[in-house]
């Protein structure tokens, strides 16, 4: 899966090689009084491969500052070079190399409680490689990680070399040491350590602290699991961990917990690791629920790995760790860290009590079940000394949760561009959750109304068909009966026919016709009255009448009244068949209004129930009509931020191109300013080079001394040869001993003044031809050797010096004086009253 990782995340992209050449030139160190350091070294490294510096030398502060604190300087002599070759990686557009981040851990070898980190330091080497080649003299802030030290500077110069370019994947593109240092390691693929997850300063103590020399020494002091017969791991424990097994309070401890223990579970971890605090949590958890239930089956113990025992206790109080622990600075630590070959933290190896190693992934399948039921099955698993199983997909699940979607850690930092990149897509997804549970809602409603609409559609059915069922029921003789009734009572009631009620009338016209009486009523029936009754009426009038002509009278009456009530029952007889056909004829009218009258209120139903449907209808539609307005205006709205957004796009990308144009326009200049530079430092170079010939060849001349003669001028002894030990010295003079071994030199001639150095004339030289002049300001000096070739090569020596001084214009001071003799150096005086004299020489 790593070279998965690699591919998906070096597609596209080119390899370079390069040689890195570090060399460490000096460090200072501000420290406490009481603290001295006895063997600094510096540990460069990146994932599990590191290259160590060899030992500085310490040179002590002698007066403290304000804080009661040292300042000691430790250097490197001879400057100790370590070489790297790394393999950067960039794409065809980029200007930049990827990062690639190195550690540099400063180190006190000789701490009285073994190696011991001072400070840490890191670099990306990506920022010093330059194709064209470039040296860099940088100074390392380290971060102390001690409290007896405040400051480390560490003085280093990188070398960057371009060797050559290759693809992705290549079998000699891969970062190595160099065999040039003092450790060279396997050629191991350089970026496996970006597989590993970044343990921040936690693991790289860890890592700093288990791969030297010290770490070799600690094998050979404990020999792990080298059991004695019939030795338990709580023997060997006990046996090799002295008073290092501590509990939160520092208090000293033994390992009487994990005794009787089946399997034991070595927890590694740091406090500087927030990777360590958070599984803490979930091995707590695990621990837990296994101790509820099986209490001597599995116990832990913790194993540091910070830099110092200060820290370990930090954890233990801060997390609340309940058993004990291993000591970070202690050899059983160092020891089972190298047995396991711990390289990532945090991590738990299950052991059985008989010291066989049973699981080395105890963190990942820890990771998986946490407190559950499966943490049994895991225990399980471990009692039959059997490592629990896991499945492959499982493996690339933890793994893959270590890494961002690009392949790279995730403690790596993310990019502005990937960072907005993500907040655009964050955006997105939220306007679409935001969408999409906007229709839901919409959905919803609309279901809502549709089943209203239904439910009142079925009551109104229903009420429909019940009024109809109702009518219907309703008989058409008793919708008509009382309008015949209403006009019958009308006739019975007229005054003019003095008929019974109709509702009386039990028989037919026709059977009134056929049936009449054959007896004629009398008067008295005809009239509705009686005998007595008349004379009643009589007797009340008070109206003498006679019985005859009353009688008379009477009977006239009757017959015209019976007369007249013939006529009158004949009418009514009429009128009643013709009210009976008006009657038949209004129920038949009835009949076809009743008909009309239920059609119509069947239409007016239809109507209404058409009318509400369109309110539905209009309803709906307005509804529609409002979310697309509000569409509408979102969209407008969306339009109007997009059209913001591509303006500002393309001022950016104007911005972004004139910068561009300037940086390449810049970055010509440059090339041009490093080309000429280049020419002028190959110049330069050369130029030095003939210089450094000469200033050799000038160290060489001037190393001349021994015998001459010089004549006096002036004084008792005037023109008289005297012999002289000659030395050229330091400053342009040409010092003169009485003797060989004397320690002051009687005088010197000032070679600065020097106008002219030449043989004497023919006439005034000895029998060897030796003799020469040095004209000076004021002077000739007559010099005379042994033979020609020793005046010569004084000549010569003389005439060098003083046109190498006037050519570059250089003080001779400045020269190293390597001159010496079987005397020792020389000092300055003179002897002649008319020469140079040295102060204080009399």
């Amino acid at each position: 899966m790593s070279q998965l990782f690699r591919k998906i995340k070096r597609g596209k992209k080119t390899a370079y090689k390069f040689s890195m050449k570090l060399t460490y030139h000096a460090i200072t160190l501000i420290h406490d009084q009481e603290y001295t350091p006895s063997g600094l070294v510096i540990r460069w490294s990146r994932g599990h491969r590191q290259v160590v510096s060899t030992k500085a030398n310490w040179t002590p502060g002698s007066q403290p500052n304000a804080k009661g604190q040292l300042n000691g300087d430790a250097t490197f002599e001879p400057p100790c070079t370590v070489e790297l070759l790394v393999t950067l990686y960039k794409e065809a557009k980029s200007d930049h190399f990827d990062e690639k981040d190195y550690k540099f851990v400063l180190e006190d070898e000789g701490d009285v409680s073994g190696r011991k980190a001072l400070g840490v330091f890191s670099i990306n080497i990506g920022q010093f490689a330059d194709m064209l080649g470039s040296n860099n003299e940088i100074t390392m802030e380290m971060k102390p990680l001690v409290n007896k030290v405040s400051e480390a500077l560490v003085a280093v110069t990188i070398k960057s070399e371009f060797l050559k370019t290759g693809k992705v994947g290549d079998d000699d593109m891969m970062s190595t040491w160099s065999a040039m240092t003092d450790r060279a390691d396997a050629d191991i693929e350089d970026d496996q350590a970006d597989l590993s997850p970044d343990l921040s300063p936690g693991n790289q103590a860890m890592t700093a602290s288990t791969s030297s020399g010290a770490s070799r020494n600690l094998k050979e002091s404990i020999s792990f699991f080298d059991l004695k017969p019939e030795e338990s791991f709580y023997e060997f424990m006990m046996r090799n961990s002295r008073d290092d097994v501590i509990d939160s309070q520092g208090t000293t401890m033994t390992l009487e917990h994990i005794r009787d223990c089946k399997v034991i579970g070595l927890f590694f971890a740091a406090n500087s690791s927030p990777q360590c605090k958070f599984f803490l949590t979930v091995l707590d958890s695990f621990y837990n629920s296994l101790n509820e239930v099986r209490p001597r089956d599995f116990e832990l113990l913790f194993v540091s790995c910070d830099y110092n025992d200060s820290e370990m206790l930090d954890f233990m109080q801060d997390s609340g760790v309940s058993y004990p622990g291993v000591k970070s600075s202690s050899q059983l630590a160092e020891a089972l860290k190298e047995k396991f070959e711990i390289s990532t933290i945090p991590e738990v190896i299950a052991i059985s009590a008989a010291g066989k190693t049973v699981d080395k992934q105890g963190r990942l399948k820890i990771e998986r079940c946490g407190g559950n039921e499966d943490c049994f099955d895991i225990l399980d698993h471990w009692l039959d000394g059997k490592p629990a199983p896991v499945r492959a997909e499982l493996e690339l699940n933890a793994k893959s949760s270590q890494l961002s979607e690009d392949g790279e850690p995730k403690a790596k930092i993310v990019s502005k561009e990937e960072k907005k990149r993500q907040e655009r897509l964050e955006k997105e997804r939220k306007k679409k959750e935001e969408e999409e549970k906007r229709r839901k809602e919409k959905l919803e409603k609309e279901e809502k109304k549709r089943l209203e609409r239904d439910e009142k559609k079925k009551v109104r059915e229903k009420e429909k068909q019940d009024k109809r069922a109702k009518r219907s029921s309703v008989s058409i003789q008793n919708a008509v009966s009382p309008n015949i009734q209403e006009d019958i009572t009308t006739v019975s009631d007229d005054p003019e026919i003095g008929i019974p009620d109709p509702p009386q009338i039990t028989t037919s016209t026709e059977e009134l016709l056929d049936n009449e009486p054959k007896t004629k009523p009398t008067l008295f029936q005809l009239a509705g009255t009686t005998p007595e009754k008349v004379d009643t009426q009589a007797a009340a009038d008070d109206k003498p009448v006679s019985a005859k002509r009353k009688e008379k009278e009477e009977s006239a009456s009757f017959k015209s009244t019976a007369k007249g009530s013939d006529n009158q029952l004949r009418e009514a007889k009429s009128r009643i068949v013709e009210l009976e056909q008006n009657s038949k004829n209004l129920t038949e009218n009835n009949q076809v209004l009743y008909s009309a009258k239920c059609q119509l209120e069947n239409e007016k139903d239809d109507l209404q129930e058409k009318v509400i449907e369109l309110t539905h209808n209009v309803e709906d539609f307005t509804e529609q009509v409002r979310d697309l307005t509000e569409a509408k205006d979102n969209l407008s709205r969306e339009n109007h931020e997009k059209n913001q957004l591509i303006d500002t796009l393309q001022d950016q990308k104007l911005g972004l191109t004139e910068d561009l144009n300037g940086a390449r326009g810049e970055l010509e200049s440059i090339r041009q300013q490093f080309t000429k530079a280049k020419l002028k430092l190959i110049e330069y170079e050369s130029d030095k080079q003939a210089k450094d010939e000469e200033r050799q060849q000038l160290l060489a001349t001037t190393e001349l001394q021994g015998w001459l003669y010089k004549r006096g001028v002036r004084g008792v002894t005037g023109k008289k040869w005297r012999r002289r030990y000659f030395h050229m010295g330091q400053g342009f003079k040409l010092y003169y001993y009485k003797t060989s071994s004397m320690q002051l030199p009687q005088g010197y001639i000032d070679l600065e003044k020097v106008k002219k150095v030449e043989p004497q004339s023919p006439d005034k030289q000895d029998k060897n031809n030796a003799s020469f002049t040095i004209e000076v300001e004021g002077r000739v000096f007559e010099l005379l050797s042994v033979d020609v070739s020793m005046r010569d090569q004084w000549i010569n020596a003389v005439n060098f010096l003083v046109e190498y001084r006037s050519r570059y214009k250089v003080d001779i001071r400045t020269l190293s004086d390597t001159r010496t003799s079987s005397t020792g150096d020389k000092a300055v005086t003179s002897s002649d009253a008319d020469e140079n004299r040295v102060p204080g020489k009399s």
